[in-house]
């Protein structure tokens, strides 16, 4: 990225700032801008010297809000990656973002939240297993059981045949 290399030593900068710091020193660039172009009419002699340290001071400030945007796009760009990833279903991505602004913290929840996702998911799957495991055994305690109580009414029909034969006979006799 082009853009990461020229604003990488204001990006050092700003990842080490929270999100007011990062408003404040750009608030604080502006006001020194608009400062040096107001008091250079009154310490520099000549319009090209002043419109010089005018154009120079603008362009540090340009240079301190670009640097700005670059970082938050750059965080911002990573946590929804990874929530876009999340929400379909990929719980492996982390947002890893560099800083101590809030955007890193944001990135730090959300890669917690990812994991006991993830945590979660896993233990879903595991219960599902061990139930579906309970079900085939409870299955096959149903057939066996369903075997013997047919094999104890085949038994129970025998005892009736042979207690009518015996019946018959003693009748006969």
């Amino acid at each position: 990225m082009p853009s990461q290399l020229f604003f990488a030593p204001a990006l050092w900068l700003l990842r080490r700032m929270g999100m007011r710091a990062k408003f404040a020193l750009l608030g604080l660039c502006g006001l020194l801008a608009l400062g040096a172009v107001l008091w250079s009419g009154y310490w520099v002699a000549g319009r090209d010297l002043q419109a010089l340290l005018a154009g120079g001071v603008m362009l540090v400030f340009l240079y301190g809000t670009g640097a700005l945007y670059v970082d938050l796009a750059q965080g911002l760009r990573r946590l929804l990656q990874v929530t876009t990833q999340a929400t379909q279903g990929d719980l492996t991505s982390r947002a890893q973002c560099a800083g101590r602004d809030e955007l890193a913290a944001l990135g730090s929840q959300l890669d917690s939240m990812v994991l006991s996702l993830s945590a979660m998911v896993a233990d879903v799957r595991s219960n599902a297993a061990l139930v579906a495991q309970a079900g085939h055994h409870l299955t096959l305690d149903q057939h066996a059981l369903s075997a013997r109580t047919e094999q104890q009414a085949a038994s129970v029909a025998q005892t009736v045949v042979s207690v009518e034969q015996v019946s018959a006979t003693g009748q006969n006799n």
